[in-house]
């Protein structure tokens, strides 16, 4: 079924020129200007208010606000005419990768764009936008028309479609600093902000997809999780580990002390978005904080697999019982079967075959 079909049906406005709003996008600007609206109609539900007026400055650093996660922690290409990417790289903000659940954080953010704004070129971003993603309202009263008259003729058609009964989804303000929803669909937005939402969501996800091909966990990339797996279940795995044998650091070559050890994502996870068993390696605390985002040294990856096999032995002969369901993760991983598993030859040549192309991949994507 089209994506489109998958919007309410509402006889009393037209969505099927909502559905086309992103009809032929070849920059994020449309995608980000719709989702900074569905986020200010949010947070006015959550304020129990409907209101109808919003200011374009608002909506330029949600856009900003928006971008920034994928922008920032997953080097995603926007495209390459994309200026949001420009403006955010002369953003001055950074946090660590644990603070991204912080929902103060993300104020802070805010903060940071609304103080640099102009700076950051964040003006820009309503120059055409609000016009053009109006154009599907529209068709015929736009086609042929030169460029430059398309924003007036955009203010002046919107504004007669309050009048009509075919409304556009808002008008402009006298001074063209406001967008202003009709109340029709500010209604239907907000009745089904969670389809919406979902609807524009998922064509941004096949936007960056388009950009960023060989990039994986597109859909996982698109906003900051609202909490990170606590990795209590991997600890205990490793514990085990370290109280049956003395593993060393693969970054320091230091001795690890049992228990008191950092779970590191060898290929972080800001570029495989999981927590897969399979790719976590306990580290001394410190090496991993200096780690971060990178890539390891290729001459870690033989220390990493040799840890992973000797882990797989030592929860072979200790936990019995335990073993098919502590197995799992490796089996599905590593497409290995329950024989293959206990093969130190198969095991190792698997996760060689995992790790490289991720490692080489990320790196051709940017990470360091």
């Amino acid at each position: 079924m089209p994506i489109n079909q998958s919007l309410p049906y509402d006889p009393q406005l037209n969505v099927s020129a909502l559905s086309a709003i992103f009809s032929n996008t070849t920059n994020s600007y449309k995608l980000l200007f719709f989702l900074a609206i569905m986020e200010e109609i949010k947070t006015n539900l959550s304020k129990g208010e409907r209101n109808q007026s919003i200011k374009l400055n608002s909506l330029s650093i949600r856009m900003l606000q928006f971008a920034w996660y994928p922008h920032r922690f997953f080097n995603l290409s926007f495209g390459v005419q994309d200026k949001i990417a420009r403006s955010l790289d002369m953003l001055n903000f950074d946090i660590q990768g644990s603070a991204i659940t912080n929902r103060k954080s993300f104020e802070e953010l805010r903060i940071a764009i609304e103080d640099q704004f102009n700076e950051i070129g964040g003006r820009s971003l309503e120059r055409y936008v609000p016009y053009r993603l109006l154009s599907p309202f529209f068709n015929k009263e736009l086609k042929g028309l030169p460029d430059a008259k398309i924003n007036n003729k955009v203010i002046e058609l919107t504004g007669q479609s309050f009048a009509s009964n075919s409304p556009s989804i808002y008008r402009f303000s006298d001074d063209h600093s406001e967008i202003i929803l009709h109340e029709r669909w500010l209604k239907y937005l907000s009745d089904n902000w969670r389809i919406v939402q979902g609807w524009a969501l998922f064509e941004w996800a096949n936007y960056l997809q388009k950009k960023n091909p060989s990039t994986p966990a597109i859909l996982n990339k698109l906003q900051p999780p609202t909490n990170r797996s606590p990795l209590k279940k991997q600890t205990d795995y490793w514990k085990l580990v370290s109280e049956n044998v003395d593993p060393h650091c693969i970054y320091t070559n230091q001795p690890l002390t049992t228990g008191e050890f950092a779970l590191d994502h060898f290929i972080p996870w800001s570029f495989i978005c999981h927590d897969e068993l399979w790719n976590l390696i306990p580290s001394d605390p410190i090496a991993n904080i200096k780690k971060g985002r990178a890539i390891p040294s290729e001459k870690t990856l033989k220390p990493f697999i040799d840890q992973h096999l000797m882990a797989i032995d030592i929860h072979h002969s200790k936990n019995k019982k335990s073993w098919p369901r502590i197995v799992q993760p490796y089996l599905e991983g590593l497409s290995l079967s329950a024989d293959e598993i206990l093969n130190p030859d198969l095991v190792a040549a698997s996760l060689e075959g995992k790790m490289k192309p991720l490692m080489s991949l990320a790196k051709n994507l940017g990470y360091q």
